[in-house]
């Protein structure tokens, strides 16, 4: 496998030796694409960050537990996992899980392409912290 490499690693040695001002402005260049590019990957997560926490506190700021938030992303698309503390919270707040939707459907709307725009329907999954022993329970008498 490494034989594959060795024709590759030869003419980056050869482009060094015989032109090392263009070879060292081709890696500066592609340093600087790279910090540029770590650089907008964590001001898009800041600006998602901020986006949902505004949604999350207009729809579940009056809970005196308010349920647990976890932001992550799935094929460059935001996602939110809304973790409550019991099955009767989650039921109960059947509204407020519908407004949470809607603000983030309002802030997200716009992404994405037009063949796969944006659903807030698939990234907002709602849940409580006794789901999967449920789940497992039900599978083990099935």
């Amino acid at each position: 496998m490494l034989v594959h490499f060795a024709p590759a690693t030869a003419m980056m040695v050869a482009a060094l030796w015989f032109f090392p001002v263009y070879t060292g402005a081709g890696l500066a260049l592609l340093l600087g694409l790279v910090f540029v590019a770590v650089g907008h990957g964590r001001k898009v997560r800041a600006q998602t960050g901020k986006m949902a926490n505004k949604a999350f506190l207009d729809a579940y700021g009056q809970l005196s537990p308010p349920p647990a938030i976890s932001i992550s992303s799935w094929y460059g698309y935001p996602t939110f996992k809304i973790t409550f503390r019991s099955k009767p919270e989650l039921e109960a707040a059947a509204t407020r899980n519908a407004g949470f939707k809607a603000g983030i459907d309002k802030a997200f709307g716009g992404a994405g392409p037009r063949s796969r725009p944006f659903s807030a329907d698939m990234a907002v999954f709602f849940t409580h912290e006794g789901c999967l022993d449920e789940q497992r329970a039900r599978n083990q008498t099935a």
